[in-house]
């Protein structure tokens, strides 16, 4: 049974437990059953324009980030610090950026990009695929350019703190012409 069938189907007796008996019942069930849904869907943050950061909080956890501006926009992650380890984020790029870039950044230059697995397919004549990994002693923020780099709609990044000052990162992107690294810093 998946845990949104547990859930769903326990949501009622969940209530009982946590509320008991007592006036105001149904306005609290409300709060539990708001808490849940929570759990069940995670946040969407949209990003902000270019110019204005959206900085992330280790509260919004499992959040789906968009890329969705032509423009590019910037996200910041919270440190990485013992109290985020297992802090992690969804990025998907939901427009081409056509100028600037997108970035996705470390809240500090100490806090650095450790790679999975990061593979970039080049859409061109012959096809070919690439795959990058930040150097682990400087890079601290991708920053794709809606070609070469990556940044074309339907890009997606996972990004999670594994340790202090280190965030792990996968991702497949798709570049045109010859890729290049998107690591930086």
């Amino acid at each position: 049974m998946s845990l949104n069938k547990i859930v769903t189907s326990s949501r009622g007796r969940l209530a009982q437990l946590l509320l008991g008996q007592g006036n105001n019942q149904q306005a609290r069930a409300s709060d539990v059953n708001t808490i849940i849904d929570g759990i069940l869907k995670p946040p969407v943050i949209g990003g902000t324009a270019y110019a204005t950061p959206t900085y992330l909080t280790a509260s919004q956890s499992n959040a789906t980030c968009l890329l969705n501006a032509a423009a590019g926009n910037v996200f910041v992650l919270p440190p990485a610090i013992t109290a985020n380890i297992g802090v992690t984020y969804r990025f998907y790029q939901t427009v081409t950026v056509t100028s600037n870039a997108a970035i996705i950044q470390t809240a500090s230059t100490s806090d650095l990009f450790s790679s999975g697995s990061y593979i970039a397919s080049s859409v061109v004549a012959t096809p070919t695929q690439s795959g990058y990994s930040p150097n682990g002693s400087s890079n601290y923020y991708i920053s794709v350019n809606g070609s070469t780099k990556g940044g074309i709609i339907g890009d997606y990044y996972e990004v999670t703190c594994i340790a202090v000052n280190t965030w792990l990162i996968t991702g497949t992107v798709t570049a045109t012409g010859t890729a290049a690294t998107p690591f930086a810093g």
